[in-house]
């Protein structure tokens, strides 16, 4: 019989010699890859002093190029904000270089369009970014682009002065935040026992038990108004410092939003201003403090120590007007007789015992 596999075994051994010679030119001519390489990298050098004098002609003075965002560092913070005003309204404003990402949606019932616009700095015309119409109903990217100068970002709406524009922004920012400490603001105390009682010139204010079954709360406004309307908080926080202690820890500190717009020198127990009640004593009622808690924990701290709360949620909705600037109402739930803490006031003798509200925006 005859052996019909000679053919193919023959061209088999012939196909394997022409790969195997095949691979051996490969592998002489991966042998120059690193020669070719250094050949690339000096090339890509000497044309770096060009890419340079590109970059610098396209600059002005005091800009910077940012490049592709390290998530891993700087700062990053969201808002979301609507406007129904026929007038151009500031919604946002960032004061260091970042990349920015606008999306704006027309309520379905504008009359009109709606005009969403971004600004490099300040509201200007040459200074104009981007703007976007939005139709009633519709919704899309205003701008989706790194900042091109150190200046930042202002964005603005205006809708038809009855419906909605909505916009949401969000603001990565390689640059440190810019943290300012506000120590000027007005606060004093509550105590059940003396409900009528005003207690506005004390130089601290307690928090927590007195006298069964009474007990002491502590209000706390400072003044922001030195902040941009629509600056972005990156954080914020509060620092007491201790100035007594009676009993032990304060097993159940909380700081919340005060609801009621009080007045130093006329709030007590009974009233937030005179001839107006908190709708229950010691602003109890759910209407006179929010139901939010901004801060809980346990306070050990003695006479001479500082503590520090979170507080970053409650001043965002102060900057970004989602909530009234009314201050913190200080508390302990679980209030043991003769049990407190005094906190320092603003009428402390000393500022660096005094209230401090440091607030970081980007």
């Amino acid at each position: 019989m005859p052996n019909y596999h000679e053919p193919v075994t023959s061209q088999l051994e012939t196909d394997i010699a022409s790969v195997l010679s095949a691979v051996s030119g490969v592998q002489t001519d991966i042998s120059t890859l690193s020669t070719e390489v250094a050949t690339v990298q000096t090339t890509v050098s000497g044309s770096t002093i060009d890419v340079s004098s590109i970059v610098n002609s396209l600059l002005d003075t005091g800009d910077s190029v940012i490049g592709v965002p390290n998530v891993n560092v700087g700062s990053r913070v969201q808002g979301h904000k609507c406007s129904t005003s026929a007038s151009e309204t500031t919604l946002f404003v960032t004061n260091t270089a970042g990349f920015a990402f606008v999306q704006a949606y027309g309520d379905a019932s504008l009359g009109s369009s709606a005009i969403v616009r971004v600004y490099s700095g300040s509201i200007a015309t040459e200074n104009l970014v981007a703007y976007a119409i939005i139709p009633a109903g519709t919704s899309q990217v205003v701008i989706c682009s790194p900042a091109y100068t150190d200046s930042g970002f202002v964005v603005t709406a205006q809708a038809d002065g009855t419906n909605s524009v909505c916009v949401s922004f969000s603001y990565y920012s390689p640059q440190p935040v810019s943290t300012t400490d506000f120590q000027t603001g007005n606060d004093t105390y509550m105590y059940g026992f003396a409900p009528t009682t005003p207690h506005d010139t004390a130089t601290f204010g307690y928090v927590g038990g007195g006298s069964s079954p009474y007990k002491y709360k502590s209000l706390l406004k400072f003044d922001l108004s030195a902040i941009p309307v629509g600056s972005l908080v990156s954080s914020a926080t509060l620092t007491l410092k201790v100035q007594a202690v009676s009993g032990g820890n304060l097993t159940d500190f909380q700081i919340h939003k005060c609801l009621k717009d009080w007045v130093e020198a006329q709030a007590t127990w009974n009233e937030y201003s005179t001839g107006n009640n908190w709708d229950m004593g010691g602003a109890s009622a759910v209407t006179d403090t929010d139901a939010v808690i901004e801060y809980n924990g346990t306070i050990t701290a003695i006479a001479g120590q500082e503590v520090t709360f979170d507080v970053t949620n409650a001043v965002k909705s102060w900057v970004d007007g989602t909530s009234s600037n009314f201050g913190f109402v200080l508390l302990d739930a679980v209030t043991s007789v003769s049990t407190y803490r005094t906190f320092y006031s603003f009428n402390a003798a000393s500022p660096t015992d005094r209230p401090k509200l440091s607030v970081s925006l980007v």
